[in-house]
């Protein structure tokens, strides 16, 4: 079942600053090990609650970078606040979307402000982009993703993010048809908040420990008659 997982490496990052050791878990698909990928969103990205391992540091998760390793790739992580919030989404064919934000808002008032806010961001909607850094634009539209996207496995994703080497934006509408790995940025966006992942390659060091090091006579002998 090597193929129905992934060993990834993570690290918390605040500017070039580590915040905590890097941790190395591996990641068995639709297991206990695993989390969906809209879980990790809202808990790992849009939580603004959410606090960084190391006590002594102070900083919001809008300050921090999470950072996923696997092999020669690294995916980092950051959250920002955008100027304005997402529009609504469009009503889906369950009930759910603009209604649902609708709801959301109303229910303020009735609900402690942590209550509420952590009800509000369970339910809200998440978007999804892409932004070229070739041709320095949105080359994709803003779709609101479905329920069954937010399901599938985080662990998956991250497969597919270090393994498609190939893969093209194909943007006729915009004339872009550059790699999506290594050109895009890919955004998640909730409310006012915005997740953006990009890829980009590393440098893979291997250490080696010689069993017996080399023992040269003449430097030896030398150094005992310079005493």
């Amino acid at each position: 079942f090597d193929h129905q997982s992934i060993l990834i490496t993570s690290v918390w990052m605040t500017g070039k600053t580590q915040c905590c050791p890097a941790e190395v878990k591996g990641i068995c698909y639709y297991t206990k090990q695993d989390v969906s990928l809209g879980q990790f969103l809202r808990d790992s990205c849009f939580n603004l609650n959410l606090k960084c391992q190391n006590p002594t540091c102070k900083k919001t998760v809008l300050e921090h970078t999470l950072s996923f390793i696997h092999n020669d790739g690294q995916v980092n992580i950051t959250v920002e606040n955008m100027d304005d919030p997402l529009p609504p989404a469009p009503l889906n064919n369950d009930g759910t979307g603009a209604e649902q934000q609708q709801s959301n808002s109303g229910s303020r008032g009735k609900e402690g402000s942590s209550e509420s806010s952590k009800r509000q961001m369970n339910n809200n909607p998440i978007a999804t982009w892409s932004y070229c850094n070739n041709c320095q634009k949105v080359v994709t539209p803003l779709v609101y993703i479905s329920r069954d996207t937010q399901m599938y496995s985080f662990g998956k994703f991250l497969e597919v993010y270090f393994y498609n080497y190939t893969a093209e934006l194909y943007s006729a509408e915009n004339r872009c048809s550059c790699t999506m790995q290594t050109a895009a940025t890919l955004y998640f966006g909730c409310g006012r908040l915005a997740a953006r992942f990009t890829y980009s390659r590393v440098n893979s060091y291997g250490v080696y420990v010689r069993r017996h090091l080399p023992f040269d006579v003449t430097f030896h002998r030398q150094d005992a008659m310079r005493q």
